[in-house]
């Protein structure tokens, strides 16, 4: 369903037809939406799903090591690993525009990101529904 072939006009060297397979946008001519979330609620929460898998809640409760942690994350997510904690950690900038200009690694490269000022970035969703507001924001959206 999502495997477009192209019959193009060109002949190829022996004669034959060429085809031209495309894939298909699965998005394409639909109503796109996201879920976000106050960042600073979104940050502790991953960081007392991941930490208390591993610790006690108590010892998660330090000051000092939330945010030597949430600062590792962050530098991870933004240097080496952009899927680093199972993407808890990836600016939600991202599920709501298309950053041409950015390149996403899954911990072989870098992932670089660039301020909007610097290249224009297309919306991907038209509408974002915030977390604190789900109830009420996912009712008139689908009103």
């Amino acid at each position: 369903q999502y495997l477009k072939v192209q019959v193009e006009d060109k002949v190829s060297n022996n004669g034959n037809t060429l085809a031209k397979m495309t894939i298909a946008d699965p998005y394409d001519g639909t109503d796109l939406f996201v879920v976000i979330r106050n960042p600073y609620d979104r940050i502790i929460s991953a960081y007392y799903h991941w930490e208390t898998m591993h610790h006690p809640v108590d010892q998660c409760n330090s000051p000092g090591l939330m945010n030597r942690l949430v600062g590792e994350s962050l530098d991870a997510v933004e240097k080496d690993y952009y899927m680093y904690r199972g993407g808890h950690y990836i600016p939600q900038y991202d599920f709501v525009y298309d950053t041409t200009n950015k390149s996403k690694s899954m911990g072989t490269g870098t992932a670089s990101t660039t301020s909007a000022n610097t290249k224009k970035e297309n919306k991907v969703v038209k509408h974002v529904i915030h977390f604190e507001n789900l109830k009420q924001e996912f009712e008139q959206l689908m009103g």
